[in-house]
């Protein structure tokens, strides 16, 4: 992780950063259409936990990926040396 140049760093984050954007607005958007006044509905106490779950979940996530990409790796490296 050490030898991973910083154009491949900042290049991961970009698309990363768009992704968690893009959920962010489709809870906002979601979450506006269904307290519109036709449907008379009550935040509830948990109306903003949806939310935190996501952040977490994106944080937890982020922090198995690289592990998960080096497991699918050497797997891989593996069955072509079997091949051979």
């Amino acid at each position: 992780m050490v030898n991973v140049p910083p154009l491949y760093i900042v290049g991961a984050f970009i698309p990363a950063t768009m992704i968690a954007v893009l959920y962010y607005f489709d809870h906002s958007v979601a979450s506006q259409l269904a307290q519109q006044k036709e449907f008379n509905l009550k935040k509830p106490s948990s109306y903003h936990y949806d939310l935190l779950l996501l952040g977490f979940l994106v944080v937890c996530y982020s922090e198995t990926s690289f592990f998960l990409i080096m497991i699918l790796l050497k797997w891989l490296n593996h069955s072509k040396q079997e091949e051979m």
